[in-house]
């Protein structure tokens, strides 16, 4: 809880991000660990006046895996980010987030998985 109440407060120092977020918190709910990996897209749109491009999306583990949208997202266009859980070896609950950096490393935005694992 303390590492997520640090990368808000990080994200308040950074420049206002011109990603829209359609959400950036997402509750996988119950998983259950036998049923494999659980996959979640984020969607945005670019409200800024140019393009601007995803650098790259850091998870805080190794077992969220963020995929997203590559090249230049035009003004007012959408782009994405699919976040894929891997519940193998995990119990109870989980938050993790995913640090999207774009425009060249001047933006950040922060995204958050979280859930509760059932073990097999």
């Amino acid at each position: 809880m303390i590492k997520v109440i640090y990368i808000l407060l990080a994200a308040a120092l950074v420049s206002t991000s011109p990603l829209k977020w359609d959400k950036t918190e997402y509750d996988f709910g119950r998983i259950r660990e036998s049923k494999g990996p659980v996959t979640h897209t984020f969607r945005f749109t670019n409200r800024a006046d140019h393009p601007i491009a995803i650098d790259r999306a850091v998870p805080s583990c190794g077992c969220a895996t963020p995929e997203f949208t590559r090249g230049l997202i035009q003004p007012g266009q959408s782009g994405s980010i699919s976040v894929t859980f891997e519940p193998m070896g995990y119990r109870g609950e989980f938050s993790k987030s995913i640090a999207v950096v774009s425009g060249g490393g001047q933006y950040r935005d922060f995204l958050v998985i979280t859930g509760k694992v059932i073990r097999r």
